[in-house]
């Protein structure tokens, strides 16, 4: 279950899926402290069977996009 960051601050959740063809489907949220969403954002990359390197890429990937915002 998902649990609130603290007052004042925005909390990030980031997930990559390895599929069975090489494929990582990337996704993250960030979200205020009531729950309503800030940014949301998926891709898809090709890459390896290495799910640690999925999930770097997807963290990576995270964190370019909040520090665009």
């Amino acid at each position: 279950s998902w649990s609130p960051p603290p007052r004042d601050c925005l909390k990030l959740n980031v997930d990559a899926h390895l599929s069975d063809d090489s494929h990582w489907g990337l996704g993250m949220v960030l979200r205020r402290e009531d729950g309503r969403c800030v940014r949301e954002a998926t891709k898809i990359h090709k890459g390896s069977d290495d799910v640690c390197m999925a999930e770097v890429m997807g963290l990576s990937e995270a964190l370019q996009i909040v520090q665009n915002l």
